[in-house]
């Protein structure tokens, strides 16, 4: 735990954006609780999450959240990434919202992929992003619609 703490201190000394550090202290909080958390784990989550700009950190909530909303099952599922999109483009594109055009939404999408969060299931369509098994292991450590408020 000593080691987290150490290293989220190095992090806000780097200059990591808040909503990163805001990120890393749910992990740090959570990992607490999660008995098979291991330093290697956070050292992984701590180097995703500080790559990711802040409007990464926001289609990927709202991405998140409509993937989420699909049970359990069929979370990895095209229909459910189709969804997370469909929420992140609903709630954060238009007039006096963050995102003016909903290819800047798959565009923060695409660059999320260097994350391994999640991939392009490379459909002869052009594909749809769809998650990786760990985005849903850091949405049980950490809270993006939180670490934006």
């Amino acid at each position: 735990m000593a080691g987290m703490l150490l290293s989220f201190l190095k992090a806000a000394e780097e200059g990591y954006a808040r909503e990163n550090l805001d990120l890393l202290a749910q992990v740090i909080a959570r990992a607490e609780h999660e008995p098979t958390f291991a330093p290697v784990e956070f050292r992984r989550w701590q180097r995703v999450l500080s790559e990711m700009s802040r409007d990464e950190i926001l289609v990927l909530g709202r991405y998140l959240a409509g993937v989420m909303s699909f049970e359990e099952g069929k979370r990895n599922s095209v229909e459910a990434a189709v969804a997370g999109q469909a929420l992140a483009i609903d709630d954060l594109v238009g007039q006096g919202k963050p995102f003016r055009d909903q290819r800047e939404i798959f565009a923060c999408l695409s660059a999320l992929q260097r994350t391994g969060l999640v991939m392009n299931n490379g459909g002869l369509d052009g594909g749809a992003t769809i998650p990786n098994p760990g985005l849903f292991n850091l949405a049980r450590l950490v809270d993006f619609e939180d670490a934006l408020t």
